[in-house]
């Protein structure tokens, strides 16, 4: 993973120790109907990181900015240099210890962003995640 790669991820870490609870559902990219603003870590990185993703609302998702990637593992892969395993770990509830190892614990579909963030941090600074 690049420099640029881990220093969007810290960014995005940041941000979410922000986003209120209310504001935040680790199972769901995007509210439906919503400006993308009420989902996920992925959902919530349209804000972060608007030169790189926008809210497509005829498709109600996510988007990168050259529509080439749709789906939160291959946008995490694109934006943030992840793995397919790394995006799913990251980014998917109840896919940490699966895609990232035992020393990771699940983080249901009821995580908040703080938890979230805190899962960033530790998959920043694990050296078998590089």
């Amino acid at each position: 993973m690049k420099t640029i790669h881990r220093k969007r991820l810290a960014k995005l870490a940041d941000y979410l120790d922000t986003v209120p609870r209310k504001l935040f559902k680790f199972n769901l990219v995007v509210k439906e109907g919503t400006c993308g603003t009420v989902g996920c870590a992925i959902g919530h990185s349209v804000k972060v990181f608007p030169r790189l993703l926008s809210y497509d609302p005829a498709l109600d998702r996510v988007v990168t900015k050259n529509e080439h990637a749709m789906w939160y593992r291959d946008i995490a892969m694109e934006i943030f240099g992840m793995t397919n395993h790394q995006a799913g770990g990251v980014f998917g509830p109840d896919n940490q210890r699966d895609e990232l190892g035992r020393k990771y614990s699940n983080l249901g579909g009821n995580a908040t962003p703080k938890q979230v963030a805190k899962l960033i941090r530790k998959f920043l600074n694990d050296p078998d995640q590089k």
